[in-house]
C-alpha cells in the first residue's frame, strides 16, 4: 500500500487512512487540479479510495455499483439524496456520508452482500 501512497500524493491526494473502514483507504484533493496531469484541468470534486484486493470493502462497492446499473430508478433516488445531503451539509462530509449510509446498507442488504461496510 505504501507504493499506492506515494504514487497518489504525487499525482496531488492526501492521504486519509481508512477512516474506519478494514481494506479500505482514503485520500482526498489537495487542490480542484488533482489529480495533477499537468494539464491544469479543473477536476470535478471527489474522494479517491483504494480497496484491498479480495476485500469486503471492495466487494460492497462492486456490488452497489452493479446494482445501480441495473436498477435505473434506485439511481434516481440516489442521485437525490446526494443532492439533497450536500444541499443541506455542503461543508461535513462526515456527516453528508453519515446520512447517505443507510441507502447504501439496504442496496447492500438487497444484493445479499456480506456486510461490514460503509
Amino acid at each position: 500500500m505504501n507504493s499506492i501512497i506515494v504514487k497518489l500524493e504525487q499525482l496531488g491526494y492526501e492521504y486519509e487512512g481508512d477512516l474506519g473502514v478494514k481494506d479500505r483507504e482514503a485520500f482526498k484533493r489537495i487542490s480542484d487540479k488533482t489529480p495533477l496531469d499537468g494539464s491544469g484541468r479543473i477536476w470535478q470534486k471527489h474522494h479517491l479510495y483504494c480497496c484491498t484486493k479480495n476485500s469486503i470493502s471492495l466487494k460492497n462497492h462492486i456490488e452497489f455499483r452493479d446494482f445501480l446499473r441495473t436498477h435505473p430508478e434506485k439511481v434516481k433516488q440516489y442521485g437525490d439524496l446526494k443532492k439533497r445531503l450536500i444541499f443541506q451539509h455542503p461543508f461535513d462530509t462526515n456527516l453528508y456520508t453519515e446520512l447517505k449510509t443507510p441507502f447504501i446498507t439496504e442496496i447492500l442488504k438487497e444484493t445479499g452482500s456480506r456486510l461490514r461496510c460503509c
